[in-house]
């Protein structure tokens, strides 16, 4: 999976867009032998996972349990 590019941002949702090299976003880090095979929505409150992330995903921040968040690779 590419690695992730900026996401798009709103006052009420994001969206998870894919690393392009057409759209001017940076190349993706190569480090030997570790790949990124998924992005999960990670609520830090609780270190709970909320959803796993996929190149499209919408996220509606206003129905989500929090907003503080963080994003595993």
């Amino acid at each position: 999976m590419a690695a992730a590019a900026p996401s798009k941002a709103g006052s009420h949702g994001a969206t998870y867009l894919p690393a392009d090299s057409r759209s001017g976003a940076p190349a993706p880090a190569v480090v030997a032998g570790e790949t990124v095979t998924s992005f999960t929505l990670v609520n830090a409150d609780t270190d709970q996972d909320i959803q796993t992330l996929a190149p499209g995903a919408v996220i509606n921040l206003s129905t989500l349990p929090t907003r503080n968040l963080n994003i595993r690779a």
